[in-house]
């Protein structure tokens, strides 16, 4: 008896843990090698226009279905600018770099190049890559030089020949952190905004774009995200493993309902720009805060399905807030109560206000 319930917690471990789900709010890029065939690494990540990846050498390397790996010069790169992950990025102030990959050694530096948004050896937006026995992360801002340097490196002996889950993130206040196995190994600070970021640079894999930086090894799994997903997103990607976000999870997202693509396009951008300064999380003034579904879809504040019954809508159609700032357009308006008529839907847990700092209008989020 206690032996089949043993067995049986066991399978429902290894279920749900290989149920897992990925994070997608803030995806950028996301590579999982799935197609093994000819010289193209597909991105699948559904956003924006694809950032496919180009083998040089098609000969340096062996390909299975879901894995690629790297054993003799190549370089594998985008064909054009990586400008949706460097615009979107300096919007933000934030990232994160994510990789399953399995070092060939622990020998390799330069650093060897694993994942480069770069011109050259001497000018990037970033570079996640291997130094020995460390790992190491050039984040270029206005505080650092042309090359990302001072870079956030791991302590030694962290690089290891199997198969690792490495995370790079930083967020807008310029705290950054290199994560193992969903383990923070290191943190340290990199200030400064990087608005000096360059869009003309392309992505590249396995080596430097003008060559003399080649890695060596296995990938299983690379996702840029324009965010720094929090500790407890990375130990989800984390728990659904090197080969999640095939199929629905990712490439085939199902369809969304107009008042959800409605919060994403333009409801967060109108709470975020509007709002947020006077009612969120930090401030709550009047104990109201608008940057969480769970605060905000609440009481009288927003009434799903009823604007006449939602406070926010009173205040903002009586131009009673936002207080000492620009009221909100007729356009802006109307979209604000068309959302709340058709139910408030809202998809993300929590509004990033950084997304959309510098935008007069929504950039599109999945989740």
């Amino acid at each position: 008896m206690r032996l089949s319930l043993a067995i049986l917690l066991l399978f429902a471990f290894s279920v749900s843990s290989s149920a897992a789900s990925r994070v997608r709010a803030g995806l950028q890029a996301f590579y999982d090698f799935q197609n093994a065939d000819g010289q193209m690494v597909k991105d699948r990540s559904g956003f924006g226009e694809p950032l496919d990846l180009r083998i040089a050498d098609a000969k340096a390397v062996r390909r299975k279905k879901g894995s690629l790996t790297i054993f003799g010069d190549t370089v594998i790169h985008s064909d054009r600018s990586a400008k949706k992950i460097s615009k979107a990025v300096k919007q933000s102030g934030a990232i994160t770099i994510e990789a399953w990959i399995t070092p060939a050694n622990r020998s390799q530096d330069g650093p060897a190049r694993m994942v480069t948004l770069s011109r050259n050896s001497n000018e990037r937006n970033f570079t996640l890559g291997q130094d020995g026995s460390r790992y190491q992360v050039r984040f270029r801002t206005r505080q650092t030089s042309n090359n990302g340097i001072p870079e956030t490196a791991s302590d030694s002996r962290v690089v290891q020949k199997k198969l690792q889950h490495v995370v790079y993130t930083r967020e807008r206040s310029g705290r950054t952190k290199i994560y193992i196995d969903s383990k923070q190994v290191k943190q340290r600070y990199v200030g400064a905004p990087n608005s000096n970021w360059n869009e003309s640079y392309r992505l590249a894999l396995g080596n430097e774009l003008s060559g003399g930086r080649p890695w060596r090894g296995t990938y299983r799994l690379v996702a840029i995200y324009s965010r720094a997903l929090s500790p407890k997103e990375i130990s989800q990607n984390f728990r659904a493993g090197a080969g999640a976000g095939i199929g629905r999870t990712i490439a085939e997202k199902p369809k969304k309902a107009p008042g959800e693509i409605l919060f994403e396009n333009k409801i967060a951008a109108i709470l975020s720009q509007h709002c947020l300064e006077c009612h969120d999380t930090a401030t709550s003034k009047g104990d109201v805060d608008l940057s969480r579904k769970t605060a905000a879809i609440d009481g009288d504040l927003i009434a799903p399905g009823n604007s006449r019954k939602s406070l926010v809508w009173e205040t903002v159609a009586s131009d009673d807030m936002p207080e000492k700032r620009p009221a909100l357009s007729a356009e802006e308006k109307e979209l604000l109560k068309k959302w709340i008529d058709a139910g408030a839907h809202w998809t993300t847990e929590v509004i990033d206000p950084s997304i959309y700092e510098h935008k007069s209008e929504a950039i599109q989020v999945f989740v």
